[in-house]
């Protein structure tokens, strides 16, 4: 680690921005507080505001002890269930064409906003639904893709403080 204290210190003026993988306290404890103070780390975040996130959050911490913010990863495997689950509602088959063609129907707007399982499978029954996830909105683009929410955080101190 003497190489990122040395190119840190020779570029005082630079703000620094970090992804989050390389953006943690053990980087803090190896190169020392004072080297990444003011710098940034960007990092994918759960969609904490949202219902879904607190049913995730709920089984998260039952499951593994700790708050299910720790691990976006495993909010996003959360909602990947649910939306896999929902489509199989909605297609009602395990077709693999026919929950593909499902996805975005249960996972984009326009639809009744849906949280779980239980509430879009029930609002299946009366319509269109729009799962909002637990690690974002969830909305599909036409390849599939979806926008993760992201948090700055920046380190002060050997820690890093969420800021946005």
């Amino acid at each position: 680690m003497p190489t990122c204290t040395c190119s840190r210190r020779s570029w005082r003026g630079t703000k620094w921005i970090l992804p989050g993988w390389a953006g943690s306290p053990d980087l803090a404890k190896a190169v020392g507080a004072e080297v990444l103070e003011g710098v940034f780390s960007v990092d994918s975040t759960s969609n904490i505001t949202a219902a879904s996130f607190a049913q995730y959050d709920k089984a998260y911490q039952r499951a593994m002890g700790q708050p299910g913010a720790s691990n976006v990863y495993a909010a996003m495997t959360w909602d990947m269930v649910m939306v896999l689950a929902l489509a199989i509602e909605a297609a009602g088959s395990v077709e693999t064409a026919a929950i593909k063609a499902k996805i975005r129907e249960i996972a984009n707007p326009p639809g009744t906003p849906v949280f779980g399982f239980a509430e879009g499978k029930a609002a299946l029954k009366q319509g269109k639904i729009n799962y909002e996830g637990a690690s974002s909105k969830l909305d599909f683009d036409e390849y599939g893709d979806v926008t993760p929410d992201f948090a700055v955080s920046v380190f002060q101190k050997g820690a890093l403080v969420q800021k946005y």
